[in-house]
């Protein structure tokens, strides 16, 4: 039996997933991995498992034949661990329980996306504190038309405005003017209230503090449908041209990004230690992201969509202008070596393409709810599932030679940029 051993859901079918046989000790190794390894790719993700014996009840044989069946028909059930597979099934029913008292439907992503987002902006404060202070500040005010609240008003002062049993009446209805044009049929003794500098809302005020009823609170909502909670697409654009204030080097590091015609200068990393961190996005999760890009020979551009660069785990996309490798998506495990990254769909023969050097290149990343898919110059070059890791911010960096990045413009669909 040659190893690994590859599994495939029919005979013909591609190899979903892989068995490696124990490995005896060395002079380079004298511990070596004592089990047998099924490994397997779902969701972005590579998945290994450890097994005492290879053929039989409970063996590594067993459990890959499953696993590679559940792949055939799309389960991604395979990339979560029992412990992970409760949280899931926890959150579902939190959700579906929420659903049943409010009528209202949310999403997972929806739900933990925007739980972050506050989270971040609250710092060390609780959500329910900020929740508390906010109901205690705001009120609401049902919308009532000019014209029906005019009515109401006269109808409440109609009989005080007649004059019965020869008595003046104790009231009248004060007319308001935009000018001081003489009005037919009206009195010049009659006051009038005049409107010049005064806005719809102000007179709307005045008619109904005359009613007796509390003074409007006008409620701005950045939403093109009013009174809706549909999130909106905000746009962050940068050019460079006003310098690097967006951005920051987390890592302590003697490197300064250059700034010039062609973007802002990328030299090769070490170690992450030449990054560029987006400040201005806390993090990003579904939308758009597009720029431009001078790749020098041989130089690759990187940017970081999911995780992030200090928790050392991350996906990225690459543009790579080495003519052996080709553009993708990279994930990066925590705690593995730069030479240990994972291509993502190493195995693709539809998807291969590398980026030229020595001119512009346009580049876009599509994040939705089910995949992330990258596009060089409007052509599709890979595509991901949907990583399973935690959002974070956007950062670029280069590796083997120097690359530019000319502009860059996120469209996100959560309204979080930071002002």
């Amino acid at each position: 039996m040659k190893w690994p051993h590859k599994v495939r859901y029919r005979k013909n079918g591609p190899i979903l997933a892989r068995i490696y046989k124990p490995k005896a000790p060395d002079k380079d190794r004298l511990n070596p991995y004592p089990s047998y390894r099924v490994t397997w790719v779902v969701a972005g993700k590579r998945v290994t498992k450890a097994f005492q014996r290879f053929a039989g009840s409970g063996g590594a044989r067993e459990f890959a034949e499953q696993i590679v069946k559940d792949l055939a028909q799309g389960s991604q059930a395979a990339a979560l661990t029992s412990g992970e597979a409760r949280s899931a099934l926890a959150v579902r029913d939190a959700l579906e329980a929420f659903r049943r008292e409010t009528g209202i439907t949310i999403t997972p992503v929806q739900a933990i996306t925007e739980y972050l987002a506050s989270i971040r902006r609250l710092g060390k404060r609780p959500l329910s504190e900020a929740v508390a202070g906010f109901l205690s500040t705001v009120a609401t005010v049902k919308q009532v038309d000019l014209a029906v609240a005019v009515n109401e008003f006269i109808a409440a002062r109609e009989i005080k405005s007649k004059v019965r049993e020869g008595k003046r009446a104790q009231e009248y209805i004060l007319p308001a003017q935009f000018d001081a044009t003489k009005l037919d049929g009206v009195p010049t003794t009659v006051g009038y209230i005049s409107l010049s500098g005064k806005t719809p809302s102000q007179f709307g005020e005045i008619i109904l503090q005359k009613l007796g009823r509390e003074k409007i609170q006008e409620i701005k909502r950045n939403s093109k449908n009013r009174g809706s909670s549909r999130q909106v697409t905000e746009t962050f654009e940068d050019d460079f041209s006003s310098g690097l204030g967006a951005w920051a080097t987390p890592c302590p590091s003697s490197w300064t990004p250059k700034l010039s015609d062609q973007g802002v200068e990328l030299l090769p990393h070490t170690a992450l230690r030449r990054v560029l961190l987006l400040e201005k996005l806390p993090f990003f999760a579904l939308g758009e992201i597009e720029g431009e890009v001078y790749l020098e020979h041989g130089g690759i551009f990187d940017l970081v969509v999911r995780g992030s660069c200090s928790s050392e785990e991350f996906y990225m996309a690459r543009l790579d202008s080495r003519r052996e490798w080709y553009d993708c998506f990279v994930y990066k495990p925590k705690s593995v070596t730069w030479d240990k990254w994972w291509i993502c769909n190493w195995e693709s023969t539809k998807l291969k393409h590398y980026s030229p050097s020595g001119r512009r290149i346009l580049f876009k990343i599509i994040a939705s709810k089910s995949s992330i898919r990258l596009y060089r110059d409007g052509e599709l070059v890979d595509c991901v599932k949907q990583p399973e890791l935690p959002l974070g911010r956007i950062a670029v960096f280069a590796e083997e030679a120097k690359v530019y990045l000319r502009k860059i413009a996120i469209r996100t669909k959560f309204p979080i940029f930071e002002r």
